[in-house]
């Protein structure tokens, strides 16, 4: 038995010690997709069957049933550059799904969308991408 905890004591510092070179904490759903949050001032919290992750500056909250897996990443996911073709038609949506407009390209489309984070659909690849 003392054995074993000192095991999983030795475990759970090399653990800790690992994640000092990660500056996100990756969260993924059932659904698939996967959210990031800051570890910095990073504290979590569970409150009616939720997951509260906060770091002073920005939040998530997900539900405990859908959760599963967290990992450490070195840099946030979900958001990527955007690869799309410059002359393809592309169908821009929020992450709720909501269409908010068709365009006759990726240049067209970010000059015409607001500050935010969409989903964008080209002819052959899809893209989860934000606009500052």
């Amino acid at each position: 038995m003392k054995r074993t905890l000192i095991s999983m004591l030795t475990l759970l510092a090399v653990t800790a010690a690992s994640a000092d070179n990660y500056s996100y904490l990756a969260f993924q759903t059932a659904d698939g997709s996967t959210r990031s949050i800051g570890v910095e001032s990073l504290e979590m919290t569970f409150s009616d069957g939720k997951l509260i992750a906060s770091n002073g500056t920005e939040s998530l909250e997900i539900s405990v049933a859908d959760l599963t897996r967290m990992f450490f990443s070195s840099e946030a996911t979900a958001i990527k550059d955007i690869s799309l073709d410059a002359d393809s038609p592309v169908k821009a949506y929020t992450v709720e799904g909501v269409c908010v407009g068709s365009y006759d390209n990726m240049a067209s489309a970010s000059a015409n969308m607001g500050k935010g984070v969409y989903i964008v659909k080209g002819e052959k690849t899809t893209h989860k991408i934000t606009i500052r």
